[in-house]
């Protein structure tokens, strides 16, 4: 007993040294590391353009790693330039050079080696081609809501997202099992947060940040100088070089409309617009036809860019507890207005508010919840060439009973998973505000009328459709299987 006591008590003491020594040698190791790099070197920023210039550095975390130090000793060594030792603010303008001189010679063939049998450099098409019947999108940030305990929506769980510039190096796209998500980035092409500032960009960024009542308390944004002339050029530079080192889909403009006055000072409608239009000219020409190019117009018909648009993002809120009859009805013409005029593929995104009255429980598994998340689904599938969907609550209620929190909040409904194969057909017209798609296996109908209609599905199935639902229906050899409204 005493030998074994006096055993462990030497295993326990030579562990604990192993453990010691082992910290030792890290801390030493990342002091070094540490040492090696200056003050006020943002060295996410030095990893992502070692990427562009086909080098490893490891993780872009901002941690000045092993890996790291390799990368930009190989880069030096091929440039035959004198490394010291020590990265200062001097090499990092020096890498930074080198990564935009880099996207005008002869580097771009790293990216098309590293996107060779990679499921996450299949091309728009292939992405749009593995689709499925009810397509959901996450801008931003979403959390789902089960049983008032909130989730993080991963990004592999839905078919597309974007993030911010600065976000990818944290959420970097990948594809789940039988999900090929196409992955954007939002562009802050009107403001951005001086901890955000991309070096290319600098020389347009004002020296004195926004006074808006609604980012009182936020960190401070400031405005960038759209109107110069020399900006549409710069932005889509920049644009492409992310592009290429993230291997992104394309981009997502938020606040793209005319109505900037509170973000630009001083500018009109239709200054803005030219502005808009020479920045979306620009960034066409710089990453070709095969990309995506989305903005975002709310409530707004204004087609003015959609020659080089593919897509709209429709974030639209109702009034009022619900969305009104009326509300419908232009949300539905709408959807066809963008389709006529988009680009392709012919994206809409679709991001409505769920039902809540604060005197009563409308849930998310309410009926009344139900039925609206299935006619707003219903009509991403049916109206656009291509749809997707988030079904979101609402900022009333989010104030009130999330009120610390900022992103989008959706449900998981189990319909999500509802799948009758691809479109066969085109949109077909059952009356104003009606209409279906047929699809291998089925077919998806709305009505976004408050009368309930009918139509003859291939000339022999009398099918009921309510007024202010979506339907989708199975086909099984003659029968014809539905799931409920609501």
């Amino acid at each position: 007993m005493l030998m074994s006591i006096k055993f462990n008590y030497f295993l326990i003491n030579n562990m604990k040294k192993i453990i010691l020594t082992t910290l030792t040698s890290l801390l030493l190791m990342a002091n070094a590391l540490s040492a090696n790099v200056g003050i006020g070197v943002n060295v996410a920023n030095i990893q992502r353009h070692l990427v562009g210039l086909c080098y490893d550095p490891g993780p872009i975390n901002g941690v000045w790693s092993e890996k790291t130090e390799q990368a930009v000793k190989k880069a030096y060594s091929n440039q035959k330039v004198n490394y010291d030792g020590h990265f200062s603010q001097k090499d990092e303008v020096f890498v930074i050079r080198l990564g935009y001189k880099a996207r005008f010679e002869d580097k771009k063939h790293c990216y098309e080696i590293r996107s060779q049998n990679k499921d996450k450099q299949l091309t728009v098409f292939d992405k749009l081609e593995k689709r499925r019947t009810i397509n959901s999108f996450i801008p931003w940030t979403v959390y789902s809501d089960k049983d008032n305990w909130l989730r993080k929506a991963a990004y592999k769980e839905s078919q597309l997202f974007w993030t911010s510039q600065n976000g990818l190096q944290w959420t970097y796209p990948r594809s789940g099992k039988n999900n090929f998500p196409l992955v954007l980035v939002a562009p802050n092409w009107m403001f951005e947060l001086k901890s955000n500032m991309t070096p290319g960009l600098s020389e347009f960024y004002h020296q004195w940040p926004l006074k808006i009542d609604e980012y009182k308390g936020q960190p401070a944004r400031y405005p960038i100088n759209i109107s110069d002339k020399n900006y549409p050029t710069a932005l889509s530079d920049v644009l492409e070089e992310q592009m290429l080192q993230n291997s992104l889909d394309g981009f997502s403009f938020d606040w793209w409309h005319d109505d900037l006055e509170i973000f630009q000072k001083g500018k009109s409608k239709a200054q803005i617009k030219k502005i808009r239009l020479n920045i979306v000219k620009a960034l066409r020409e710089k990453i070709g036809p095969n990309k995506i190019i989305v903005g975002n117009t709310n409530y707004r018909d204004d087609i003015s860019t959609h020659k080089y648009l593919n897509g709209v993002f429709m974030e639209v809120s109702s009034k009022g507890l619900a969305y009104s009859s009326s509300e419908i009805s232009r949300i539905e013409k709408l959807m066809h207005h963008h389709n006529k005029y988009l680009q392709h593929p012919k994206i809409i995104l679709l991001k409505t508010d769920k039902i809540y009255d604060p005197n009563q429980s409308y849930d998310w598994s309410h009926p009344k919840n139900r039925k609206a998340a299935k006619l707003f689904a219903a009509m991403t599938v049916v109206i656009p060439d291509n749809g997707y969907f988030l079904y979101e609550m609402g900022g009333k209620e989010m104030k009130k009973k999330y009120p610390n929190h900022w992103a989008s909040i959706t449900y998981d409904y189990k319909f999500y998973d509802f799948n009758i194969g691809k479109p066969v057909s085109e949109f077909k017209k059952i009356k104003n505000r009606a209409g279906y798609k047929e699809h291998e296996k089925g077919f998806v109908a709305y009505n976004a009328d408050r009368s309930a209609t009918s139509f003859v599905y291939k000339e022999e199935h009398d099918i009921n459709l309510p007024g202010l639902s979506g339907l989708f229906c199975e086909e099984k050899e003659t029968e014809i299987n539905c799931l409920t409204v609501d």
